[in-house]
């Protein structure tokens, strides 16, 4: 029995080999954009690229509120380079950052 797993076992292993897709040259990994390499590489950890420009634009649209609020502070009298920490606003009647709502 263990001559004929054998025999089974090597006739396996030869038709896998004969079997197998050929080896990849030079050329066919140079003809695979990097970014596309990237892209596919992520998505086997489940990552989806709308999703993540969808993440960026957010972060930027934060951004963006983040500088018009300063830029308003900026100009009731704050001085530059922004509250002292998240979540504080610049009261200009008594020209000094308070904790308060930062909403626009």
């Amino acid at each position: 029995a263990a001559i004929m797993r054998a025999n089974a076992d090597d006739e396996r292993y030869r038709r896998d080999v004969v079997t197998r897709a050929d080896e990849p040259d030079a050329e066919a990994y140079r003809a695979i954009p990097v970014e596309e390499f990237g892209k596919a590489y992520l998505r086997g950890y489940n990552w989806d690229e709308e999703g993540a420009k969808a993440k960026e634009a957010k972060k930027e649209a934060k951004e963006a509120k983040r500088q018009r609020r300063q830029a308003r502070a900026v100009a009731d009298g704050a001085p530059p380079g922004g509250p002292p920490a998240p979540g504080y606003v610049w009261d200009s009647a008594g020209q000094e950052w308070v904790e308060g709502d930062d909403s626009d």
